[in-house]
């Protein structure tokens, strides 16, 4: 079993929240193809989207034809919980409601995982999840779409942290 981070950018601002916690990745990538049901995941949700730098506050909701303008939620920065992995790697169904955050950054697929999402009792920080993975303070958030954490005792240690079980 591996024990996975993947990155959420702020979810939309609707109730309930319309965005599944799935991995979502560009391309099917060869760490994409590795994940396997019963691996675990842990989410990091930022606390803002950027492009080129500069905070994005809507995103695109596309269902089918129809396409509107939503809010997005402030992000707290920091591991938000966890689930497991139940599928393998697919391309998000062509019915299933999406969220275009960047259109030159199309998430096309994705890594079902188990619903609902079990949530930190503790939200970890960037810095402190840094720390506990052994990673340098300057690692940038992006390189956490989807990161095998490689060391078992991280990965526990972080969950600790969390609060989760």
């Amino acid at each position: 079993m591996q024990c996975l981070i993947t990155s959420h950018w702020p979810h939309p601002d609707i109730n309930p929240d319309p965005v599944p916690w799935f991995i979502y990745l560009k391309a099917e990538t060869p760490l994409g193809q590795s994940v396997r049901p019963g691996d675990r995941v842990l989410f990091y949700r930022t606390a803002d989207f950027r492009i080129d730098g500069k905070p994005v506050k809507s995103v695109q909701q596309v269902s089918g034809p129809q396409s509107e303008t939503v809010a997005l939620r402030t992000g707290p920065g920091g591991i938000v919980g966890a689930a497991s992995v139940v599928r393998t790697i697919e391309a998000v169904p062509t019915g299933q409601p999406r969220f275009i955050y960047d259109p030159e950054r199309d998430f096309g697929y994705q890594i079902r995982c188990t619903e609902p999402l079990a949530r930190s009792r503790r939200i970890v920080p960037y810095a402190e999840m840094l720390s506990i993975l052994g990673e340098s303070p300057k690692k940038p958030a992006f390189a956490f779409g989807l990161y095998r954490i490689k060391d078992a005792s991280a990965c526990r240690s972080l969950m600790d942290a969390a609060g989760l079980p």
